[in-house]
């Protein structure tokens, strides 16, 4: 298995920043459940995937601000496999699914303002 950790902050308070990862799972197709520390773990559908294991990545959500208007995101992937391909194809998907994260806090920055 490969492991990959990574931080990320949106504009966006707690109760938005779980909606936000919602909406960006269903957006690519995923599935999403909460595990028992009230984290969402988000999963690639296996039928999306030609030829490559599916990502993990569990996401837990903290307020990153005194004012509660910005959330701290941490994004833990996994994936089957190892060496540096799938080391490399794990950072893609997790970039790819924060990059989705942040464009979707911008637009909900947007239309709270």
């Amino acid at each position: 298995m490969s492991d990959r950790h990574q931080d990320l902050e949106i504009a966006a308070p707690p109760e938005a920043a779980r909606e936000i990862v919602l909406e960006a799972v269903a957006e690519l197709g995923w599935k999403c459940l909460e595990d028992e520390d009230g984290a969402l773990v988000v999963r690639e559908s296996p039928r999306l995937l030609l030829g490559r294991w599916p990502v993990g990545i569990k996401v837990s959500i903290a307020g990153a601000d005194a004012g509660g208007k910005r959330s701290a995101l941490e994004l833990w992937g996994r994936m089957g496999g190892f060496g540096p391909f799938i080391a490399e194809q794990l950072k893609e998907r997790m970039e790819e699914f924060a990059s989705r994260l942040q464009r979707q806090a911008a637009a909900y920055s947007a239309s709270s303002a």
